[in-house]
């Protein structure tokens, strides 16, 4: 398996028009790697790798999406926000972290353009510090920590399997 590393000088889109890592995983990707180039990313269909996944740039969904890494402890980093490509199309974002990886949300999901659902497998952990994720149907099926001072999860479903975090305020709204 090879490690894929994306750059660009500059503002720049990078655009995955496919499948990635599905007959062979990559062993890991990493977008922005200096998290200095304010790009986006553009993703229109799954990624498998078995190791660390990391976007340091708005990602967007353009197709449901499945983000997985089969490694242990193959961790998974949503660096910035996380929206559909518009309102109206209604992405799906699961994310599958065998083994004991973690899953981090570090800026809003769905702020501009909420996703139908966003899932999480139930063998690792999540954190998120970006304050809101907004979703149809919200499924946490890691234990949730959150690293924010307020978490507000807006859906008309909302399953969350465990809650760490007591200092700070979560806040479901449906």
């Amino acid at each position: 398996a090879f490690d894929l590393t994306v750059n660009a000088s500059g503002p720049a889109t990078a655009t995955f028009g496919s499948t990635v890592g599905n007959s062979a995983p990559l062993a890991s990707l990493t977008i922005d790697s200096a998290n200095t180039l304010n790009g986006t990313v553009y993703l229109t269909g799954n990624v498998s790798t078995s190791g660390v996944q990391l976007y340091n740039d708005p990602v967007v969904l353009a197709a449901n999406t499945t983000l997985t890494s089969t490694g242990g402890g193959g961790n998974i980093t949503l660096a910035k926000t996380v929206n559909a490509d518009v309102s109206i199309n209604n992405r799906t974002l699961t994310i599958n972290t065998t083994g004991g990886g973690v899953t981090t949300l570090s800026g809003a999901v769905g702020g501009t353009a909420p996703l139908s659902s966003i899932t999480t497998d139930a063998s690792g952990t999540l954190t998120i510090g970006g304050g809101s994720v907004a979703a149809g149907t919200i499924a946490f099926n890691d234990a949730l920590t959150i690293a924010t001072t307020g978490l507000t999860l807006t859906g008309t479903t909302i399953t969350v399997s465990g809650v760490t975090g007591a200092t700070f305020n979560l806040t479901l709204s449906g």
